[in-house]
């Protein structure tokens, strides 16, 4: 039993040292990185986290196996991907809480995404679903009001971004396997090219 107790402290600073300060392998952006539009020839999606409920817990979102970036509450990323079809997985930083988003967008236009937050017995407030601004989302009209308030995010390249899309790789392949066509498909969302902004 000692030595279990003793890999525990291990186990969590191998994770910490990982992950970095603040929010793994992100920084605030620089004036000049905040995006307007799509490079020519991309799409853009932002992923909003206006809610300050569980501000503290981050929330990673891969594209397959590719990190597109993490956030805590009262902040955005912006990624910048291939038109075409993506699976776009969303894990909380507590609980485990996963979703995800198959996305088809097309070059030259913006989506928006926003992480909501919810209570569970286990883990109290945590980030739990990455939900897709479709036409028919009610939030829609609410996201000029969250990029108003909310901090950008880029990804931090001088941190350890490809470790942790190592460690997490098995559970992404994984989860593209169960929901984008396996037994949970069920619980799938979508993110169609018709969804992007005006």
């Amino acid at each position: 039993m000692p030595a279990a107790r003793a890999a525990l402290p291990l186990a969590l600073f191998s994770v910490a040292a990982l992950a970095g300060c603040g929010t793994p392998c992100m920084r605030p952006a620089d004036p000049g990185e905040v995006l307007e539009a799509p490079p020519e020839g991309k799409a853009l999606l932002n992923v909003h986290r206006p809610s300050g409920f569980a501000g503290g817990v981050w929330y990673s979102v891969f594209d397959g196996t590719t990190l597109a970036g993490v956030n805590k509450g009262g902040q955005r990323f912006q990624y910048v991907c291939d038109p075409g079809k993506h699976v776009l997985i969303g894990r909380s930083g507590a609980g485990g809480a996963i979703s995800v988003v198959r996305a088809d967008v097309e070059a030259d236009r913006i989506y928006d995404l926003v992480v909501d937050v919810a209570y569970d017995f286990w883990t109290g407030w945590a980030p739990r679903t990455l939900v897709p601004i479709t036409r028919s989302e009610e939030r829609r009209s609410e996201v000029p009001t969250w990029e108003a308030s909310e901090q950008v995010l880029v990804v931090d390249t001088t941190q350890k971004v490809a470790a942790w899309e190592d460690s997490w790789r098995a559970e992404n392949e994984r989860a593209v396997k169960d929901f984008d066509g396996g037994s949970k498909k069920d619980r799938l969302l979508y993110l169609t090219a018709p969804d992007a902004r005006d």
